[in-house]
């Protein structure tokens, strides 16, 4: 584990329920999102809707408690005139086994800082009481309100924040177009039980520092809660406490088994894995398999990015010889408010080694491309007739990065479809021909010992299974 990876463990352990220490543990600076405010009605507000029907739209902000648990001091409103932090706002849906993305807003800019205790450790005080009146002090809470978070003039657009080294723009000027301009923007049909019997809601917070992200602490900065959503108003209260320092991708198995009174039940089938790109940031991926009983099973995966300026360009999810894939989708969260990152979905292609989801352009086409950017989650689904294995999937990256930093990163010890044996022995690899590539495939799982190799089916892998593979092989049929 390195230096990083300790610091930000030990924080995150002790900082899940913010009891019971008053040490300050990470060194420089670093912020985490310690709540949504005082939690309920308070969390969350709601500044109307725009359009009718399915097209209704509601624009959302969330109340902020932001605590530094570092050992330095955190400049605040860095550069002046709405400078860092940054927080960016999201809004979630957890139904039918899956976690989306539904809500994004811009990010709200810092102002000035209160150096309070609102969200500090319980036990002695641990707020440092020394230092400039300009810096979030070790140990103290700054905090904001959700009205005044959701003020159009504090909030800028994704595309001026570069997440991995905590550089910012100044927010640019505009003029307002409706009541969700530039706040968390949700389709009422989202929220709908109607449309979604028994679905779970959650709200994220993602901190951005100019001061925590160069000392390496920027990966704890994510937190979520869940809300309830008033079917009439849609006004959203907060439930249950903040999972701090973690990001929304968590209540896919968190909660993955619903509630029962005010505790959430784990789904533990849903796999989550931390995805570290190389001398940059990090995304989170999460994947569940649901066998549908028909000889078929859904295989949903969702791929958090945390802070990577490099960004997602594309997803390979790899599948076994044999297997079918049907019932591809996709789903991303739509930017706006002249927010200028392309909104195009990425396109899907199956091939016989597996499914691939990509962007329409690369960085060098389009800067603003459709990528998978900082505080946002995309999903990934399809069916296939073949129960699951552990593998690793890959994914493309959009920004290029520095001189023999990889352009592509592996998602390791996921679930993907396993292979199926060939109902054609002479057709080993099952591409439709018989060449000597299936000679290859054959003798490989020969070696390994597979059951597929077992082409004579008396159960055992032997010469004979060898014999019979030829036999097939030279009459070029099964």
């Amino acid at each position: 584990m390195s230096m990083l990876q300790n610091r930000f463990a030990m924080a995150a352990g002790l900082l899940a329920t913010l009891a019971g220490a008053s040490t300050v543990l990470a060194a420089g600076a670093d912020i985490i999102y310690c709540d949504f405010g005082q939690g309920g009605a308070s969390a969350v507000a709601n500044f109307g809707s725009v359009g009718t029907g399915d097209a209704k739209v509601w624009g959302y902000a969330y109340a902020s408690y932001t605590t530094n648990i570092g050992t330095a001091g955190l400049r605040w409103n860095v550069g002046g005139n709405n400078g860092g932090p940054v927080m960016a706002m999201n809004m979630f849906r957890l139904h039918g086994g899956k976690i989306e993305q539904i809500g994004m807003g811009f990010a709200k800019y810092a102002c000035c800082v209160a150096n309070g205790t609102a969200c500090t450790l319980s036990g002695p005080a641990v707020c440092s009481t020394t230092g400039s009146a300009g810096l979030l002090r070790p140990g103290c809470t700054d905090s904001y309100t959700a009205g005044y978070n959701g003020g159009t003039s504090r909030l800028g657009p994704r595309s001026g924040v570069n997440a991995y080294s905590g550089v910012v723009a100044v927010v640019p000027s505009g003029t307002a177009t409706d009541v969700t301009w530039r706040r968390v923007r949700v389709p009422e049909i989202d929220m709908r039980t109607t449309n979604f019997p028994g679905a779970l809601y959650f709200i994220e917070g993602v901190f951005v520092c100019s001061d925590d992200a160069p000392a390496g602490n920027g990966e704890n900065n994510a937190t979520y809660r869940r809300v309830n959503v008033n079917q009439t108003t849609f006004a959203q209260s907060a439930a249950e406490a903040a999972q701090k320092t973690k990001p929304a991708i968590y209540a896919w198995r968190d909660y993955g088994g619903g509630i029962s009174g005010s505790t959430p039940i784990a789904d533990n089938s849903v796999v989550i894995r931390d995805v570290d790109v190389v001398n940059e940031g990090r995304f989170v991926a999460g994947a569940k398999v649901t066998d549908l009983g028909n000889g078929t099973w859904r295989y949903d995966y969702a791929i958090n990015n945390i802070n990577s300026h490099r960004s997602g360009a594309n997803l390979l999810v790899p599948v076994g010889p044999g297997v079918t894939v049907t019932n591809v989708t996709f789903k991303d969260i739509d930017y706006h408010s002249g927010d200028p990152f392309n909104n195009t979905d990425w396109t899907s292609t199956v091939s016989a080694s597996g499914v691939t989801w990509a962007g329409t352009q690369t960085f060098a086409q389009n800067p603003n491309g459709n990528a998978l950017r900082w505080a946002t989650m995309y999903n990934f689904s399809f069916i296939a007739n073949s129960a699951p294995t552990t593998g690793d999937l890959q994914m493309g990256l959009f920004r290029p990065g520095a001189a023999n930093d990889p352009n592509s990163v592996a998602i390791t010890a996921m679930p993907i479809p396993s292979g199926l044996c060939p109902v054609c022995p002479a057709d080993y690899n099952q591409d439709g021909g018989v060449t000597g590539d299936d000679i290859a495939v054959f003798f490989s799982d020969f070696e390994e010992g597979s059951g597929c190799a077992d082409t004579n089916a008396d159960g055992g892998i032997t010469g004979d299974d060898v014999s019979a593979f030829f036999t097939a092989y030279e009459t070029g049929g099964c």
